[in-house]
């Protein structure tokens, strides 16, 4: 009781819990009331009651691009917490590409289980932003009708994939048929990436063939590495080549293109003019070998040949440099037989070599049996009005006591040496005394109008023939040397 000897006092209060209270805060309001005086006091009761906490371990990993990493959860009861308790997490950064996963789904708590781990794995897609990601993790207990919820929070750090970058150089090169080429490329580890790397090459349109001097390249963390491919050529087709270098590494590929220009390879021409000699024997006669360059060819080019014994060359330039030509000399020994001989001329630059055969005709004597009375040609060739035909007649006649074999032959090319001829008469049986004229004919084509030709007819004869009704050894006489132009 208060009065004016005691102005104050104490009471006791006691709050009683009933065991199936929901924990949270309670307001308790205290009222007195004396004399008409009213009083009012508040008092705040916080029940706690069973309860969880859920924690991160660790509270930080790094993520990278299509990779994934994973952080585990502790979850802890309180006075002997008991329930279900399920997970959920939704994060927050610069952009999507987060998916978060828990195993198991969920955990139980009981009296006797007051802790409990699970794992919680976070993964980013292959194109998710790098940066900084927060991850809020939820649990979520529901125990005799109240809802407890608690948060966790983990922080995710995405960076770039590891991942390697190729370059090539040069990216295109000309290589001449039958050679090689070598590419240099550079492996070069980016964000980390250390593992080996598989090389090949594909070739568009196949032919031509690729190597690495090794398939697998290890790509340490940090480094470049330098390899190189050799391409070769072999007898692949002159044109254009694609060549794709493919690197891979796991679910990593990269390609990069270069190109090849397979070019004609260098080569060159020999001719000869004429193609066939008559000498007579003991004298010697000559022929003009011409190289012409193909394909950008350029060196020097040797010359050598290959005949009969009683027949000797040479050449008045070896070896010939730039297409120029060199005069062939060859001499017949007075006491090589008469008859058809084959000398083969080589021409040879490195491993290029060509060759032509020329004919040679040994005659025994230059004593003269026979006469030319006439020799006609036209000196300028109308095809129109010659029915594309040049037609030589000589007109000759037997001086000698005996009948005479003979023969005539027409040799001949252009001034350009691009358009050669060479025809012959059959054996005719001449008796003494007697004449007779040979005409031989050489057929043009309008290809040829404009061009100026040089010819040489040469008679053979003999006073006898061998069973395939050939001259044995026969005399020679140069007819004549001259020329004629094909007009239309």
């Amino acid at each position: 009781m208060l009065n004016s000897n005691t102005t104050s006092a104490t009471s006791l209060l006691t709050v009683t819990v009933p065991t199936n209270t929901p924990s949270g805060i309670y307001i308790i309001v205290i009222g007195s009331e004396a004399n008409g005086f009213v009083a009012n006091t508040t008092v705040l009761v916080q029940v706690a009651g069973s309860d969880f906490t859920l924690f991160t371990f660790p509270s930080s990993i790094t993520v990278s691009q299509g990779g994934s990493a994973s952080s585990t959860l502790l979850v802890s009861g309180i006075d002997s917490f008991s329930g279900l308790v399920n997970f959920t997490a939704f994060a927050f950064g610069p952009g999507p590409g987060l998916q978060e996963s828990f195993s198991p789904l969920n955990v139980t708590l009981s009296s006797s289980i007051q802790n409990a781990t699970l794992a919680l794995t976070v993964s980013a897609a292959p194109d998710t932003i790098p940066g900084s990601y927060n991850v809020t993790i939820v649990g979520v207990s529901y125990t005799n009708g109240t809802s407890i919820a608690h948060p966790a929070f983990l922080q995710v750090t995405v960076t770039a994939r590891p991942d390697f970058t190729i370059a090539a150089s040069p990216i295109f090169v000309d290589i001449i048929q039958g050679g090689t080429a070598t590419f240099a490329f550079t492996l070069d580890s980016n964000n980390g990436f250390n593992g080996p790397v598989t090389l090949s090459a594909e070739l568009t349109p196949p032919g031509p063939t690729a190597s690495f001097p090794n398939n697998t390249i290890f790509l340490a963390q940090g480094s470049v590495v330098t390899s190189t491919l050799t391409v070769g050529t072999a007898d692949s087709p002159v044109g254009y080549y694609n060549v794709t270098i493919s690197a891979v590494s796991g679910s990593l590929s990269h390609q990069v293109v270069v190109n090849i220009h397979i070019t004609p390879k260098p080569d060159f021409s020999l001719s000869t003019s004429p193609a066939g000699l008559i000498i007579v024997s003991g004298a010697s006669a000559t022929s003009t070998l011409t190289i012409s360059p193909i394909n950008g060819f350029s060196g020097p080019i040797n010359l050598s040949t290959a005949g009969p014994a009683g027949l000797s060359t040479s050449f008045s330039v070896n070896p010939i440099v730039n297409g120029t030509t060199s005069t062939l000399t060859i001499v017949a020994s007075s006491s090589i037989a008469p008859g058809s001989y084959t000398v083969m001329v080589t021409a040879a630059s490195g491993s290029i070599t060509h060759s032509s055969t020329l004919k040679v005709t040994i005659a025994s004597s230059t004593k003269t049996n026979v006469v030319v009375s006439q020799v006609s040609w036209s000196h300028r060739l109308s095809l129109t009005k010659n029915s594309n035909t040049q037609t030589f007649t000589l007109t000759l006649k037997n001086t000698a006591k005996n009948p005479l074999y003979v023969q005539l032959l027409a040799t001949g090319n252009s001034t350009d040496l691009k358009s050669f001829f060479n025809i012959e008469s059959g054996i005719t049986l001449l008796s003494p005394g007697s004449s007779l004229t040979i005409s031989l004919s050489q057929q043009f084509d309008t290809s040829s109008i404009g061009s100026k030709f040089n010819f040489t007819l040469q008679l053979f004869y003999g006073t006898s023939v061998d069973k395939s009704g050939n001259i044995i050894n026969p005399q020679s006489l140069q007819v004549t040397k001259g020329s004629f132009t094909i007009v239309r």
